[in-house]
């Protein structure tokens, strides 16, 4: 469901209506060692929500990941990202938020063998 973690709790988030993820994802190459991963997803209700008055709304929104691994020396590698919601003024009713998702993040990995 992306990297943001915008919808958390799929049955709270969703009023038990459960989640989809249309996904497109994209990894890469750059150079020799790094990668570059891509991500874009478009979040629905698995069932529409009925409104009073105003019909099924099932649209959540989209989220866009970038993502990029760097192999620093043998088994080290330094990783970092940033991801994107965009929810709908539904999915902000719904899960309580009031605005975009940003998140950005760096991890530095060992891997002991």
């Amino acid at each position: 469901y992306g990297w943001a973690d915008y919808f958390l709790n799929i049955p709270v988030d969703t009023y038990g209506h459960g989640l989809q993820d249309l996904a497109l994802k994209i990894k890469t190459p750059v150079t020799n060692s790094s990668v570059l991963d891509v991500q874009f997803h478009y979040f629905l209700l698995a069932e529409p929500y009925q409104t009073f008055g105003r019909g099924e709304k099932s649209a959540l929104g989209f989220e866009a990941d970038v993502m990029t691994t760097v192999p620093l020396m043998k088994n080290v590698r330094l990783q970092g990202g940033y991801s994107l919601v965009n929810p709908t003024e539904f999915a902000k009713d719904l899960t309580g938020g009031d605005s975009h998702g940003h998140w950005v993040w760096t991890m530095l990995d060992f891997n002991v063998k």
